[in-house]
């Protein structure tokens, strides 16, 4: 496990405990995001670090991080409760949603 994810994952358990045993799955993938698009989220004051311009796009690795656990609700159903945090490639978090 790289350092990002073992980062994230502390983090993730130390905010919610009831995550501690769950199954983790992480995807990686690289973004390209239009020039144009970077230069209206500076103006938004969402600065956009160390990207290398190409032919007008410009390319981000990010992580998908996902903790999947599951609840048993009083009739026994049992109820998957996800975590997923979208991180770049220093380990900041960029998204997080969950049920």
């Amino acid at each position: 496990m790289d350092d990002i994810i073992k980062k994230i994952k502390e983090k993730v358990i130390k905010e919610n405990p009831e995550f501690k045993d769950a199954e983790i799955a992480v995807k990686e993938e690289v973004l390209e995001i239009p020039g144009e698009i970077k230069e209206k989220m500076k103006k938004m004051g969402k600065e956009i670090k160390e990207l290398q311009p190409k032919q007008g796009f410009e390319k981000k690795k990010i992580k998908t991080i996902t903790f999947k656990r599951f609840a048993v609700a009083e009739d026994g159903a049992k109820i998957p409760i996800v975590l997923r945090l979208t991180v770049d490639e220093k380990g900041n978090i960029l998204k997080e949603s969950g049920n």
